[in-house]
């Protein structure tokens, strides 16, 4: 009788179709279908035209934990941009949590280290880089990415 009515609570037609992930395990935002996993090299636009290109991951792919992060920010010009203040904000969006931003230090050439990176679970995240450039201009690109366990 117990299991039938645990099956009563988990389940209503009320739920949105979101709450049901194939291949997920029954995990609530663990499934990363159509989220792009880590490759070195990948980039992301922001509206002005600011660009984030994960340069390089330890550990590489990225996983749940602690992670240490190389990126490079190109204006809309694609020149590199040195002297930009950077907050990464990691976002798990299916859980409606975030992660303390990591700490950003300038590398040169429009590098900077983020560390540490931390991501207390496995499955998509998002990850807004909030750019304010020297002349002041703004950018937010997202990078949706799935994190492995």
């Amino acid at each position: 009788m117990l299991a039938i009515a645990c099956c009563f609570g988990c389940s209503s037609e009320e739920d949105p179709p979101e709450h049901s992930h194939p291949g997920d395990g029954g995990n609530l935002g663990t499934s990363c279908d159509g989220i792009a996993d880590y490759f070195a090299g990948i980039k992301v636009e922001g509206e002005q035209g600011v660009t984030v290109t994960l340069v390089d991951s330890a550990p590489a792919p990225p996983t749940a934990g602690q992670n240490v992060w190389t990126i490079e920010v190109r204006d809309a010009g694609d020149q590199p941009v040195d002297g930009a203040t950077i907050v990464a904000r990691p976002w798990m969006p299916k859980h409606g949590h975030g992660e303390t931003p990591p700490a950003v230090s300038v590398k040169g050439n429009g590098r900077y280290e983020l560390s540490p990176v931390y991501f207390r679970m496995s499955g998509p995240w998002e990850i807004t880089f909030d750019i304010t450039l020297a002349d002041q201009t703004s950018d937010s690109p997202v990078l949706a990415l799935c994190i492995q366990g």
